[in-house]
């Protein structure tokens, strides 16, 4: 297949929708076949980070350059899928922006967290049962990375700046937030 041989920069008449449904072990086989055992194996090792081809970048010029994608994990089941994702997209979008990936709050809003714990929801099964070392969400997101680098793309995420007003955060550190008091519809 013209992927795994390197001739095209994605895989021509997949799109994301069918992408997500690829079996883990049919994914890995397409990258391993286009960057080889060895880098594919270091890629799957959560211990191990891949850098991203702007690494050495002092500032973020590179942004002004960019044609950056943005993806909700929600939306496409869990980070595994965002490697299956990637094989959708040409060489001429070089970088991934997800949304937020924090544990959600009371409303289960992604843009209200409760914590810096990365949401358990966004762990794949499949891929624990193809690898059962990756046991946990961290070492998958960290192998997404190392994947979504080794397939040519940046990726970033949004750090958000507020919290759900139940969250880990607000409890142990009250004095950094700012408390509104009402009166039945009026603030006071």
């Amino acid at each position: 297949h013209h992927y795994a041989k390197g001739n095209v920069s994605f895989i021509k008449g997949l799109i994301p929708e069918l992408a997500v449904k690829l079996e883990v072990i049919d994914v890995l086989q397409t990258i391993r076949g286009r960057f080889g055992t060895h880098d594919l194996s270091r890629a799957l090792n959560p211990e191990i980070k891949i850098d991203s081809h702007i690494k050495d970048e002092s500032n973020g010029d590179w942004l002004k350059k960019t044609n950056m994608v943005g993806v909700n994990i929600r939306t496409i089941g869990n980070f595994f899928n965002l490697v299956k994702y990637v094989l959708t997209l040409s060489e001429a979008q070089n970088s991934i922006h997800i949304l937020p990936i924090w544990e959600p709050g009371v409303v289960a809003s992604l843009y209200g967290k409760t914590s810096w714990n990365i949401n358990p929801e966004f762990f794949s099964e499949e891929l624990r049962s193809v690898i059962p070392s990756l046991d946990s969400v961290e070492k998958q997101l960290q192998v997404t990375v190392n994947l979504v680098h080794l397939m040519g793309k940046t990726i970033g995420l949004d750090v958000i700046p507020h919290t759900d007003r139940f969250s880990e955060m607000v409890f142990l550190n009250p004095r950094f937030f700012e408390w509104v008091k009402r009166q039945e519809h009026n603030i006071i």
